[in-house]
């Protein structure tokens, strides 16, 4: 749902993102993140036809010793929609869930993404995958 320009033919994706981390000495977390994704066509060069998309989300996070839980909220709207749209319109918010083992450097993990509203929720009841992080 915030990353389906990843898996559409002739797309040209650029993302930039910022986040804050507050950690408490628990192993409790909470992030904040936000940013810009630029897609384009790599047919066409019409730059009219470029979508721009804020992205934006928070999650907290629990941090054990070999396993990490996320839960969280998150978001995403077309900038240069049609402005006939209204803010609603042209965004999709999303509810996910996170677990991640630690194994070293290597994080393998699962993630659980159920839309809240806009033109997904329409299309898809959740999204799940697996990933893997290594830490540099």
């Amino acid at each position: 749902m915030s990353r389906v320009e990843a898996f559409g033919a002739e797309t040209f994706t650029a993302r930039g993102y910022g986040e804050y981390t507050l950690r408490s000495a628990g192993g409790l977390s909470g992030r904040l993140r936000s940013g810009l994704s630029l897609l384009a066509p790599t047919e066409n060069t019409d730059f009219r036809e470029n979508v721009v998309l804020l992205d934006y989300g928070g999650r907290a996070w629990y941090d054990g010793k070999r396993f990490r839980v996320g839960l969280g909220l998150g978001g995403r709207t077309n900038l240069n929609a049609d402005e006939t749209e209204t803010f609603n319109e042209r965004s999709i918010y999303f509810f996910d869930s996170a677990v991640q083992a630690q194994f070293g450097r290597v994080r393998p993990g699962l993630t659980f993404r159920t839309p809240l509203g806009g033109e997904p929720s329409d299309l898809l009841d959740f999204a799940a995958g697996i990933n893997v992080t290594v830490a540099l």
